[in-house]
């Protein structure tokens, strides 16, 4: 497990001297000090004649204010106290004044104007750093030396007060300034006057729309409004062949029950079942979240079993891990491709009792109280939307688990001392499972970050349960019983697998916001605007770190790059490392696509589409399972990504030598059913399957 966990680097910072060079106490020889300042060296030019310096006075008097020995306004032709006074005001001849500048005074206006023309500059480029957000970026990537070894570090690329946790390199835990908030770009003209939300700029599958090759035939706004608003698609049929042309979008007023309201077939909530159905989430759920202390929630079920239950926060989160277990299922990797006439509501037959045990959580989560089970509560509640694909809610969710837990500590903030080491453990991974959860759905939906990033609680990552910096066994009683439960019961590398991944995940998120922070925070215009070979330089380090991420998994986590891992745990981390590889060369095949000839040649020489389309072909055949977990909503938008940046590299006929005919109408097919399989229950799904078929009709016949 060493080899995930990141080690704290030291700093060191280098003072300058006023001429760049460091200081030393060998400056301030053979300069005397007089009253403990250091004497100035002498002029040479100061022997010379004062009256070689023509003093010019910048204001003169009146003869009536220089007649009364008072302050001149100087105003022209009347200064205010000859107004007052109403007296002719007569300025003297300025030909008749001879008076004369000493070097020094010379030297002090020239340092005054100097500053001046300082401060006025740096006024005006903060009045237009909005129109040089390109040249930023392009002065950023100038900045990364080829002899450092890493990529430029996050405080280079964003000047915030917020110290992120996913800063740093595997294996470099360097604290740096970064945040997860992402730039706002400006509307546009035509866009002035209109409610629309900001437009944040992650790369998500609605930006691939918006490239140049696909001419804006579809409106990213059919995807969009339906995240926001599913049941503005109530009444579309997506089975009938004539929804293919039908992007239009129906009236709000429809009632018609949603698809999971159709299902009628529930067993109910029942206290008889709640224990089996806690065991089934730790088993299925929580390996991936690994939040809570499984025999506190054990401690729940038997106070439930005895006394019914009841309102309060650990009823709460019990019904919540009992929604998410009867949704979830034992990880197998069953391909969409050969489920034809099924899809995702069909392939969960308790679809209805998770939704029961769902609608009785919500019912107890307005009455929750500032507590860190509450904030347990709302990041499960996320948990459950994103296992049953309402992202929309999901986010809101996870926003409110990490603006409680932020509120959590800073309420708390003067008895941390007094926090136990099992208490701060917890809070430790709440603090990251929030803030990856948080993240990942922040990149498809255009709402900003909670501001998790600016409480910096940790930089370290989480510790295990049963681990112990000082040899003791572990933290806690309950920790104490579980860890000799999995000794004797032989589930210990159950358990360590679970944590491997964790780490694992949290480690390559790392590398995943760098890709972000150098390539993803300004729209892809930019991306043709760029020096190539500092481009391609940052992109061989980056692939770089995630190949050693990679190289340095423990085998129990482990994968091959040859073939799809039957583990789920190793499943998902391979498919992280597509997703981080595909971003990593995303931007060379739009430079191939919209960039100039020769840069395009270079770039196709080099290889570099060539492994954006092997990441993309990766994505869309990793993504062909019915296994729903969760980042299915956010896998299968991968999938329709992948399949949108496949068809713009065969509109400008990238294509040709580097994927086979085949292979290629393989892809467009998989990710046709990846959309159609799980559309029913995310109607912007739904909408993207349409806009797909719609572009490769072409191809596919």
């Amino acid at each position: 497990m060493a080899s995930i966990i990141d080690h704290t680097m030291e700093r060191h910072h280098v003072f300058k001297g006023r001429n760049g060079g460091a200081t030393s106490a060998s400056a301030t020889q053979g300069s005397p000090l007089i009253g403990g300042k250091r004497k100035l060296p002498p002029n040479p030019d100061a022997t010379t004649i004062r009256g070689a310096f023509p003093r010019k006075r910048a204001f003169a008097a009146c003869q009536m204010c220089r007649t009364r020995k008072t302050k001149c306004s100087n105003h022209r032709p009347t200064c205010e106290s000859c107004q007052e006074l109403g007296s002719a005001c007569i300025y003297p001849d300025p030909t008749f004044q001879h008076a004369s500048f000493d070097p020094a005074s010379l030297t002090i206006l020239d340092r005054l104007n100097y500053l001046i023309n300082i401060v006025e500059s740096d006024h005006d480029e903060r009045q237009h750093a909005g129109t040089h957000s390109s040249g930023r970026l392009r002065d950023l990537l100038h900045s990364a030396s080829p002899h450092t070894g890493t990529v430029p570090n996050n405080e280079q690329l964003v000047t915030r007060p917020a110290p992120s946790p996913y800063s740093g390199s595997v294996g470099d835990a360097t604290s740096t300034t970064t945040s997860l908030e992402p730039t706002v770009q400006t509307p546009r003209a035509e866009n002035k006057g209109k409610q629309a939300l900001p437009h944040y700029f992650h790369g998500s599958s609605e930006d691939i729309l918006d490239w140049p090759v696909f001419q804006s035939r579809h409106n990213r706004e059919q995807i969009e409004r339906l995240i926001f608003d599913p049941a503005l698609h109530s009444d579309h049929d997506y089975s009938s062949p004539s929804s293919r042309s039908r992007f239009s979008i129906p009236s709000p007023t429809d009632t018609r029950e949603e698809p999971r309201r159709r299902m009628s077939s529930t067993r109910g909530i029942r206290e008889e079942d709640v224990s089996e159905l806690v065991e089934r989430f730790l088993a299925n759920v929580h390996t991936k979240n690994p939040i809570l202390d499984p025999n506190a929630l054990r401690g729940i079920v038997k106070s439930i079993a005895g006394e019914g239950f009841g309102w309060d926060a650990g009823t709460c989160l019990v019904l919540l891990a009992c929604a998410c277990a009867a949704i979830s299922s034992p990880f197998i990797r069953t391909s969409i491709t050969g489920r034809g006439g099924y899809d995702s509501l069909a392939d969960t037959p308790d679809y209805a009792t998770a939704e029961a045990y769902y609608d009785a959580a919500r019912k107890r989560i307005g009455l929750l109280t500032n507590t860190q089970l509450a904030t347990e509560c709302h990041f499960l509640a996320g948990v459950y939307e994103m296992y049953s694909m309402r992202p929309l809610r999901s986010s809101i969710s996870f926003n409110r688990a990490c603006i409680a837990f932020q509120a959590l500590t800073w309420m708390r903030s003067e008895h941390c001392l007094d926090e136990s080491r099992l208490e701060k453990a917890q809070k430790s991974r709440l603090y990251w499972s929030c803030l990856k959860s948080e993240h990942e759905i922040m990149v498809e939906l255009r709402f900003p970050a909670s501001g998790l990033t600016t409480l910096n609680y940790t930089q370290s990552f989480p510790s295990p349960p049963g681990a112990s910096g000082d040899g003791q066994k572990s933290w806690h009683s309950s920790e104490d019983i579980q860890a000799d439960t999995v000794s004797a019961g032989g589930l210990e590398p159950e358990l360590e697998r679970s944590w491997y991944y964790y780490l694992a995940d949290i480690a390559v998120r790392r590398i995943l916001q760098r890709v972000f922070d150098l390539f993803y925070r300004s729209s892809h215009h930019v991306w043709s605007q760029q020096d190539l070979s500092r481009l391609i330089w940052s992109a061989e380090e980056l692939d770089q770190q995630l190949t050693q991420w990679c190289d340095n998994l423990p085998e129990p986590v482990a994968f091959r790059h040859d073939s799809f891992s039957d583990e789920e745990l190793s499943f998902h981390l391979q498919a992280r490392f597509v997703e981080v590889r595909e971003r990593i060369f995303r931007p060379f095949l739009y430079v191939a696509i919209h960039g100039p000839e020769h840069v395009s040649a270079q770039v196709l020489q080099g290889g570099l589409v060539a492994k954006h389309i092997s990441a993309c072909l990766g994505l869309i055949r990793h993504w062909n399972v019915t296994h729903r977990h969760h980042g299915t909503w956010l896998m299968v938008r991968q999938s329709f990504a992948a399949g949108l940046l496949l068809v713009a590299a065969q509109r400008a006929g990238l294509t040709s030598g580097q994927i086979s005919d085949v292979d290629f109408r393989e892809a467009l097919h998989t990710c046709l059913a990846t959309l159609q399989y799980w559309e029913r229950e995310a109607p912007d799904l739904g909408a993207s399957r349409l806009i797909f078929e719609d572009m490769t009709a072409h191809v596919l016949g």
